[in-house]
């Protein structure tokens, strides 16, 4: 069974249809690259914060972030010291490894 368009169509058509997927596909790359950088971030601190609660590290997210973004936190000065570290930690084996 054919399936029959009631249109023609027609080489403007044609064109219209590839310019939007192009416009579509440009539109689709941009938001994925400004959405990945925030992702990677999100799943850097979760990864901060699970590692360190293993060691019964109290600090939660927002802390971390915090601690991250260089601001003052109130909290255990051990606990606030090693997400410090562990976040110097990570970036010299972000360094070895050639990623940002």
């Amino acid at each position: 069974m054919n399936y029959e368009p009631s249109f023609t169509i027609t080489s403007k058509i044609l064109n219209l249809t590839i310019l939007l997927c192009e416009l579509l596909t440009k539109i689709d790359l941009n938001n994925k690259f400004t959405i990945i950088p925030k992702i990677l971030r999100k799943n850097r601190i979760r990864t901060i914060r699970a590692s360190l609660a293993i060691e019964n590290n109290s600090l939660n997210l927002e802390q971390i972030t915090a601690i991250i973004n260089n601001k003052r936190i109130l909290g255990n000065p051990r606990e606030i010291q090693e997400v410090k570290t562990f976040i110097r930690l990570m970036k010299r084996l972000c360094n070895l490894m050639g990623l940002k």
